[in-house]
């Protein structure tokens, strides 16, 4: 039998080579473009700014901000809206309650959809849950003074339901104030 020394060596090279820790391999040296770095400018001290001039006083109309008016209810969310209402008139509450939170999914800045949810709830006796609902859709419902009645009037019976006699007479007070 004849000794053959390449195959031998190149079979113990390939096994040193796979077992190399790649912690010793030399890292690569990163090749960064030649920059040049731009004098430095020497700068002046600016004069501060003068301050405005006094202007005439805006007429009230143009500086008191106009309530956003709401963006009307899509297509979908009305069917939602009218599906609801159905529910709760054959007094299939969780359903209504699940499509108005469909609708709120599709438009959630819709204040009369999160007043709507209010009103399911507080039928369905969750005071605590109805009166979140109702302040949702006033911080949602700027310049609608009719919803913002509604929402307060919901709220009075929201905390009467719950006990809260004050906070019930306070929110009513605060609704009457909307006539």
């Amino acid at each position: 039998m004849t000794f053959r020394p390449l195959p031998l060596l190149i079979l113990a090279l390939g096994l040193n080579a796979c077992s190399l820790d790649p912690v010793f391999a030399p890292a690569p040296t990163p090749r960064y473009p030649a920059t040049t770095v731009p004098p430095v400018q020497a700068t002046r001290p600016q004069p501060p700014p003068t301050p405005p001039s006094p202007a005439r006083p805006m007429p009230e109309t143009e500086t008191s901000p106009r309530p956003a008016r709401p963006k009307p209810p899509s297509p979908a969310v009305v069917a939602l809206m009218q599906q609801a209402e159905r529910d709760r008139a054959r007094g299939d509450l969780e359903r209504a309650a699940s499509k108005l939170e469909r609708g709120l999914r599709i438009q959630p800045r819709n204040a009369g959809l999160w007043y709507q949810l209010a009103k399911i709830r507080l039928q369905q006796e969750q005071p605590g849950l109805a009166e979140e609902l109702a302040k949702k859709s006033l911080s949602l419902a700027a310049g609608q003074t009719d919803l913002i009645r509604r929402n307060w009037g919901l709220i009075a019976r929201a905390r009467h339901q719950r006990g809260d006699v004050g906070g019930a007479r306070e929110a009513k007070r605060r609704a009457a104030s909307l006539h």
